[in-house]
């Protein structure tokens, strides 16, 4: 398969600080806390989630022995209201049903990396279809093989779905499965892999997906792969990497993709010495894709930033980790908008009732719909196992 890498022409690094940045096109505000109905302690509610309009899916993979669950949420009004519990046909300890989410209309997935019994990491990723209230389970995909946690991520569009399947422990380099919906029956179409697959690559560890482009993280390979279909026949359109003497390890780590715009985090870059971690954001012009912009994490608290991007209109999201830092920072969620080819920081999104090592907006566990944002906190108080909740965000224009 013939390769095609990015062109770097036009690349700016934006290195940012928390003073330094203006918050002029408008406020963002706390509209919410969600937490489920039978919250627990330890349960990781908050560590994936979609949202689309008014409807928000909030996954908890620990709960009830890591059994797992998923968390529908309604919005009327400004008012958030728990409509159901997702849990599927086969329920069973260790299936950590939750660890991935996606959402796209009255269709929903949930990725369980764990299935198939105590340590075994098979992994399945289960279809629900929404009528009226009520949510029903109308597919379930199996991985075939012990320890390529099929599942690990999840991505959805109107009739399709993408599945990763990152390979380990088992070392394999990883894939990305497609399914196809025909009425109510799902059949898997494609098998996505890399052209340069090397084993141990973490290829499907993160997966996205806007019309007939899917974007596939590949972290150990510091690499994400552009796909695109016509049809059900899938083929590699590109191959985006940092730009040329980057630090960023773990690139893949946290992608985003709408139209003809990708990020892509990697949460491993160093600046200075310090583990501040990038976005890198990316255009797309027929089927060549140009690195556009770097964004640098912040000096000081904050850090590993590109451990969660996500795409909304001309809004990003990009979540820092703050799980390893000395002072046990809250975590933290930037803002940029997009005016042209230019992204400016306007906003820094923590919530009301944050705590040290709280894991706010960490591992993907950020999503944008319009003018709100949904940003799962899966911990909260460091040595006491806490359920988690998630977060609404709105946001105000001036």
């Amino acid at each position: 398969m013939k390769r095609t890498y990015l062109n770097h022409a036009g690349s700016l690094l934006l290195l940012f600080s928390i003073g330094s940045a203006s918050f002029a096109r408008g406020a963002w505000t706390q509209q919410a806390k969600l937490t489920p109905s039978d919250s627990t302690p330890n349960d990781e509610f908050g560590w994936s989630v979609a949202l689309q309009g008014g409807i928000a899916i909030v996954g908890a993979p620990n709960i009830n022995t890591e059994t797992g669950a998923a968390y529908v949420f309604v919005q009327t009004g400004g008012v958030w209201t728990q409509e159901a519990e997702l849990t599927p046909s086969d329920a069973a300890p260790w299936a950590n049903f939750g660890v991935s989410v996606a959402l796209s209309g009255d269709t929903a997935i949930v990725g369980a990396d764990g299935w198939g019994g105590f340590d075994s990491y098979i992994g399945a990723a289960y279809v629900f279809v929404r009528s009226g209230t009520v949510w029903t389970q109308q597919a379930e995909f199996k991985g075939t093989q012990s320890g390529t946690e099929f599942g690990i991520s999840v991505a959805l569009g109107a009739n399709t779905a993408i599945v990763g399947s990152w390979g380990i422990p088992s070392e394999a380099a990883g894939a990305a499965y497609v399914f196809t919906r025909s009425g109510p029956t799902w059949t898997q179409t494609a098998t996505l892999t890399p052209s340069d697959s090397v084993s141990g690559d973490q290829f499907g560890l993160r997966v996205a997906l806007s019309g007939n482009t899917a974007l596939i993280g590949a972290p150990f390979a510091a690499h994400a792969y552009v796909f695109t279909s016509t049809g059900t026949s899938w083929s590699q359109q590109a191959i985006l990497a940092a730009p040329s003497g980057s630090t960023s390890n773990e690139f893949g780590y946290a992608l985003a993709l709408q139209g003809d715009t990708a990020l892509v985090g990697a949460y491993n870059t160093k600046i200075q010495g310090q583990q501040r971690g990038a976005v890198y954001s990316f255009s797309r012009t027929g089927v060549t894709w140009t690195l556009n912009t770097e964004f640098a994490g912040p000096k000081g608290a904050l850090e590993a930033c590109g451990q969660t991007a996500a795409l909304g209109g001309t809004t990003a999201l990009i979540g820092c980790n703050t799980e390893n830092t000395d002072n046990g920072a809250v975590g933290g969620v930037f803002v940029f908008e997009q005016s042209g080819s230019a992204w400016s920081l306007t906003s820094l999104l923590v919530p009301t009732d944050g705590g040290p090592w709280d894991h706010f907006g960490e591992d993907g566990a950020a999503a944008l719909s319009g003018g709100t944002a949904l940003i799962g906190s899966s911990w909260v108080v460091p040595n006491t196992p806490a359920p988690g909740a998630a977060y609404i965000f709105v946001h105000t224009s001036n």
